[in-house]
This record gives C-alpha cells, structure tokens and sequence, in this order.
C-alpha cells in the first residue's frame, strides 16, 4: 500500500512539474535554466538521500 502511494505521488510530481515547463515553453519563457535548477536540485536530494544512509555507520 505504501510503496504504491508513494509512486502514485512521485508519478504525479514529475507529470506537474513536465505541465509546467510544457506551459512556460509554450508562453515563451526560456525553460533552458529552469531545467538545469530542477536537475541540480534533483542531483543534490539524491547525493543527500546516498550520504545519508552512511550515517551511523563509521563511513565519514
């Protein structure tokens, strides 16, 4: 139950956040660096979500 609501949320997270960037191309906002934020945003929750899974263990 959980890991369906939790791909159910995911899915529809991406699929907003495709909307929004198909809308501001559309109007004519330069979507170029709104998609590198995004992806480094991205690239910064995964690289905290990988170190945190050491923590506790002597890793560091």
């Amino acid at each position: 139950m959980l890991r369906s609501s939790f791909l159910r949320s995911l899915v529809n997270l991406v699929l907003k956040g495709l909307l929004l960037v198909s809308v501001a191309d559309l109007v004519g906002v330069e979507t170029t660096s709104f998609v590198a934020v995004l992806g480094g945003a991205g690239g910064g929750a995964g690289v905290a979500g990988y170190a945190d899974q050491f923590r506790g263990r002597g890793a560091y």
